[in-house]
């Protein structure tokens, strides 16, 4: 199953590892640096948009993907569980 992020993209459930919520971020020095030094060292990225609320990394064959969301994290989450717990 694929799990929607907006803007035309598009994930399979199965590969997601972490769905984060940005304005979060900036409250868990952790969090933040381990996305500041993802970015900085994987090309896979989409770009931000200036309204993205969640950030979500992805697991697939030619690595570690991270893609920036409008849409709510706690959203993308519930759908994300909603459909393992559907085709399990």
């Amino acid at each position: 199953m694929f799990l929607h992020l907006g803007a035309d993209e598009q994930v399979l459930v199965n590969e997601v590892l972490v769905i984060l919520n940005i304005d979060k971020l900036k409250n868990c020095k952790i969090s933040r640096e381990f996305i500041e030094k993802s970015i900085a060292t994987h090309l896979n990225i989409n770009e931000m948009n200036q309204n993205s609320k969640s950030i979500i990394l992805v697991h697939s064959n030619k690595g570690v993907n991270i893609y920036f969301s409008t849409i709510n994290s706690k959203t993308l989450e519930k759908r994300c569980s909603q459909m393992k717990n559907n085709y399990q």
